[in-house]
């Protein structure tokens, strides 16, 4: 004989099973929320890029470029990687088939002041391009794609390898800063890998690609952010 149930018993036994993971998953989004927002001010407010700013207001990047050829249908390169004070972490070496190299990198612009978590708030969603730059003392690069013009991004090689340093990123591993700020820094790191692998999932980040076309044979380029915000690479 079928069981008889009182009148809306399966509604509200539905929200005794949907409501808790729901609970759940909210306060997850609420922690990580608050998370990223004193991640990001303790970057927005960290002496690293003025640690490592010129002069001239841009920043030289750890990041080098030599490209030694061109054939008719190939581009050998090297590209490498270090820490500011000049260590080296990583290197490429090698040919690709094509005219020009494409360098893709993830760039997260914040303000450059600390900001309360309600100004976080209504700055999310909000992206710097590269059409309209922010200034470079907000913006931390990190290198992430490398491909020809023939080869194509399916084929790129992973950068972000090359200076990890047990989530760490080398490039900008710097002696004088805080413990507070190695931490956010590691966490930024792992925002960008999350990032790589799905792009537009985080709040201010934006993508950046530098065509690498004219050079001279042999001579090393650093990766450069100049005050306006714009990617370059320069002798």
């Amino acid at each position: 004989m079928k069981g008889h149930f009182p009148p809306g018993y399966k509604k509200r036994f539905l929200r005794l099973i949907l409501i808790p993971p729901f609970l759940v998953c909210l306060c997850v989004c609420v922690f990580c929320v608050i998370h990223v927002y004193f991640v990001y001010n303790t970057i927005s407010s960290s002496r690293i890029l003025q640690i490592m700013r010129m002069e001239s207001g841009g920043i030289r990047l750890p990041v080098s470029v030599t490209i030694f050829g061109r054939g008719s249908d190939t581009i050998s390169a090297r590209f490498r990687f270090s820490t500011p004070g000049g260590n080296p972490v990583g290197v490429i070496e090698r040919s690709w088939s094509g005219w020009s190299l494409n360098l893709d990198c993830l760039v997260l612009t914040l303000p450059t002041e600390p900001f309360s978590f309600f100004e976080f708030l209504k700055w999310i969603g909000k992206r710097g391009t590269q059409d309209n730059p922010v200034d470079s003392a907000s913006m931390l690069v990190f290198p992430l794609l490398l491909y020809s013009d023939d080869s194509g991004s399916r084929s790129a090689i992973n950068l972000l390898p090359y200076y990890d340093l047990d989530g760490y990123p080398l490039i900008y591993m710097l002696p004088e800063i805080s413990e507070k700020e190695r931490a956010s820094l590691k966490d930024v790191f792992t925002m960008v890998k999350l990032e790589r692998i799905f792009p537009g999932l985080l709040n201010g980040f934006s993508s950046r690609r530098l065509k690498i076309r004219s050079f001279e044979p042999g001579v090393e380029y650093s990766l450069f952010l100049d005050a306006d915000g714009y990617i370059s690479i320069v002798r």
